[in-house]
């Protein structure tokens, strides 16, 4: 078999498409991982500049997955400065030997083997394989990492996150359309045709062409692929959306992008709770005492997530937390008026998701009162109210509805 340790000191390559993983499932079901979009580009186009500068005028591509569409993507190769392409399609790529039966040997000229199945990274100057993908570099001690495997949705996640923060970027395509209304913060990555809708707010995100971004949206550390239609009024953080698919970092849950859970999600670990809110809790706590001082109480545990930066991974932290035992729903959170004044929960929050299997809160601090609990019970209408609360509440409209609150706290039984 050919040595497959190479100089990268040669005009001809071998790039090669394993087969895929399945935890790349379902954003590689029409496409081939090496058209997965890394920075805004395929992975495929980031060899292809790489191997040009390189010297490489040569290629072959040999894939088992979609072949017609690398073909289609990668035609002549001119647009890199290729001189020659030549396209191999087979039924199975599993190993390197696999490869080498398919391909003439290269003894006398010098040759170097891709894996696309991997990212290239910094710098390329040798590359050695493991008989899976191109890996390292060992030299005087020292391993300098030239690729990147991409093998499950959250490597895809990764890379993306350590390209745009080590190259620093804010880029906005020109032919891309966005409102005066919108925010771009720290590095983004805005690519060709996509539309940014008014109040929306994009921060450490990779968002790649042919998107649009409905008004109101929040886009944190997170990578959003081609041809995607986004809604109005969501919170997407560290995730990965690609059509209706969404893939969550933290909980690693596959959602569709209409899932209410995804309709502007309350930011918990990052909300002080203001003056008036545990002065006006102070209010309510003394107009209520004597609905629950010495009514019947019992604690529920409510698990708040805490993010733990751009690895994607979250830390959950527990808060215990009384409930008045009673059929009335706006009186059932009277005890968390000590809570709010505290500082450990707002007053005004959105609607809680509870897990039917430990009758608990998962993900968020709903706070004592909300927007929600003055509307029908369908998920779409908790959703716009959520939606509403978190982007348009002003200290005037809650006090109104601390305003109707109160009364029903009172009055209302089921």
């Amino acid at each position: 078999m050919t040595e497959l340790t190479k100089l990268f000191e040669a005009e001809q390559a071998v790039l090669a498409q394993f087969d895929h993983s399945v935890d790349l499932n379902p954003v590689t079901r029409d496409r081939p991982i090496a058209l997965l979009e890394v920075m805004g580009k395929p992975i495929v186009h980031h060899w292809l500049e790489r191997l040009s500068t390189a010297g490489v005028k040569h290629i072959t591509i040999i894939s088992s997955r979609f072949p017609e569409q690398l073909r289609q993507y990668i035609k002549r190769g001119e647009r890199w400065g290729l001189e020659s392409v030549n396209y191999v399609s087979t039924n199975s790529v599993e190993t390197w030997p696999t490869i080498l039966s398919k391909v003439p040997t290269h003894d006398s000229k010098p040759c170097v083997y891709i894996s696309l199945n991997a990212f290239p990274q910094e710098p390329l100057v040798r590359l050695s394989n493991n008989e899976d993908y191109w890996v390292s570099w060992q030299k005087h001690q020292h391993n300098t990492q030239v690729a990147f495997p991409i093998r499950s949705l959250n490597s895809l996640w990764l890379i993306n996150m350590q390209m745009l923060k080590r190259t620093s970027s804010k880029a906005l395509a020109p032919n891309a359309s966005v409102d005066p209304r919108a925010r771009t913060q720290e590095n983004y990555l805005i690519s060709d045709k996509v539309v940014i809708g008014p109040q929306v707010t994009i921060s450490d995100s990779v968002v790649c062409k042919d998107v649009d971004v409905g008004e109101g949206t929040e886009i944190t550390q997170s990578v959003i692929l081609n041809n995607t239609l986004i809604g109005s009024h969501l919170y997407l953080k560290q995730v990965i959306v690609d059509g209706s698919f969404v893939y969550d970092l933290k909980t690693k849950a596959t959602l569709n992008i209409n899932d209410p859970a995804l309709f502007s999600r309350l930011k918990s670990s990052e909300r002080k709770i203001a003056f008036y809110e545990r002065f006006l809790a102070s209010i309510l706590l003394v107009c209520t005492a004597g609905l629950w001082l010495g009514s019947r109480t019992n604690k529920k545990d409510i698990n708040v997530v805490h993010d733990n930066g751009s690895d994607g991974q979250g830390t959950y932290e527990k808060l215990t937390l009384t409930w008045l035992e009673t059929s009335n729903p706006f009186a059932k959170r009277v005890p968390w008026l000590t809570a709010v004044i505290v500082g450990r929960v707002p007053l005004f929050g959105v609607r809680e998701q509870v897990d039917a299997s430990s009758d608990s809160v998962l993900n968020e601090i709903p706070g004592v009162i909300s927007a929600a609990d003055f509307c029908d019970q369908n998920d779409i209408d908790i959703a716009i109210s959520n939606a509403y609360q978190t982007h348009q509440q002003s200290i005037t409209e809650n006090l109104r509805l601390a305003g109707r609150w109160l009364p029903k706290v009172f009055t209302r039984r089921n």
